[in-house]
């Protein structure tokens, strides 16, 4: 993360940037680490660590997963649920979301701005979520996911699956 801010101070000094890009922030009560017992020695866990932060597509994330596959062996939950979040991180900031945070039962996204939510993304989540989701309204807008009686790797892959259909709407506005 700190080579990525410092590379992104760089470009925005030399003009090769206008706006500083968007982080966003994942705040999830999972397991999500590489554990001592899976990968012993620590720089080739430093090195896969730094792998998947650097996840920027799904094929990335792919071929990360064959590789630790390759090296490691079968992957535990807390690396595929590490995986899962750099990747939910990564098609989060695409679409605009700079936060993803747990509260009590309700995953809250929070948008950048009002500019990244219109009446059609509205009506599209509303259309095919129901009452899993709620919107929130503010400054920086947000809407919530409501979730009953899952684990909490289902409330992620849950969570992917909406932001990817965020992201297919906001696709089909700018085409």
């Amino acid at each position: 993360l700190y080579c990525r801010m410092l590379e992104d101070i760089v470009k925005k000094i030399r003009g090769d940037i206008d706006k500083e890009p968007i982080e966003t922030s994942v705040e999830i009560k999972i397991d999500a680490y590489i554990p001592s017992t899976y990968i012993e020695d620590e720089s080739q866990k430093i090195e896969i660590y730094k792998k998947i932060a650097a996840i920027e597509c799904f094929e990335d994330m792919l071929e990360i997963q064959e590789e630790i596959e390759d090296r490691f062996s079968d992957i535990p939950s807390p690396v595929a649920n590490l995986m899962d979040i750099a990747y939910l991180r990564c098609i989060s900031k695409q679409v605009g979301i700079i936060e993803i945070k747990e509260v009590k039962e309700e995953i809250v996204l929070q948008f950048e701005s009002s500019e990244r939510i219109d009446g059609q993304l509205v009506k599209a989540l509303v259309t095919k979520y129901n009452r899993s989701i709620v919107f929130k309204l503010g400054n920086k807008p947000a809407f919530a996911y409501k979730y009953k009686n899952l684990t909490k790797e289902e409330i992620l892959a849950n969570l992917i699956e909406i932001v990817k259909y965020i992201k297919s709407i906001v696709e089909i506005k700018l085409k």
